[in-house]
C-alpha cells in the first residue's frame, strides 16, 4: 500500500439493516439481547421485559439509556424491578453498552458484505454469542468507576 492511501474495504450496495438491543450487567457479566427489523417503543419495551424477567427475585435493575425517541420516560412504568437512567444529550459515550457495539464492529461486523436481513441477523447473533462467551471480557468492557454495583 502506498503511503497516504487508504486500505480497500468492502462496500455494501443494499440498504437492509437490523437493530440490535443489548444489556449487560457489569457486576456479573450476565447479558440480554434482542435483534429487530425496526426501532420502536414496543420493541424497546420487549427488550426491557426480557431484562425484567431475567432479573432474580429481590433484585432491581437500572438500565442506562440515551435520548433516542423510543426511550421515553414512561417506557419502564410496567416493570416493578427495573428503572431507567437517561443520559444527558450528546453523552452516549457514558453508556457502557457503547463499548460493546464498538467491540462487535471491530471484531466481527465491520468491512463485511451481507446477503440480506437474515444474513445480518446471523452475523449479529454470532458476534454477540462470541462476545458473551467470555464473562470477564463482558465485565471489563462494561464496568465504570462512576457506576459501582453493590450486592444486596
Amino acid at each position: 500500500m502506498r503511503k497516504g492511501s487508504r486500505p480497500r474495504a468492502v462496500s455494501q450496495q443494499q440498504f437492509e439493516d437490523a437493530h440490535f438491543f443489548g444489556a449487560v450487567c457489569p457486576e456479573t457479566g450476565e447479558t440480554e439481547a434482542l435483534i429487530a427489523p425496526y426501532l420502536s417503543k414496543d420493541i424497546m419495551r420487549q427488550h426491557l421485559s426480557q431484562i425484567a424477567q431475567r432479573t432474580k427475585p429481590g433484585r432491581h435493575v437500572v438500565v442506562v439509556m440515551d435520548g433516542a425517541g423510543w426511550h421515553t420516560a414512561d417506557i419502564a412504568d410496567e416493570f416493578t424491578n427495573l428503572s431507567i437512567i437517561k443520559l444527558p444529550p450528546y453523552s452516549a459515550g457514558l453508556n457502557p453498552i457503547e463499548q460493546v457495539w464498538s467491540w462487535l464492529r471491530q471484531h466481527y461486523l465491520a468491512n463485511r458484505q451481507f446477503q440480506g436481513y437474515e444474513d445480518i441477523v446471523n452475523a449479529c447473533s454470532d458476534a454477540w454469542n462470541n462476545f458473551i462467551s467470555d464473562t470477564k471480557r463482558v465485565m471489563s468492557l462494561c464496568q465504570r468507576d462512576w457506576a459501582k454495583m453493590t450486592k444486596c
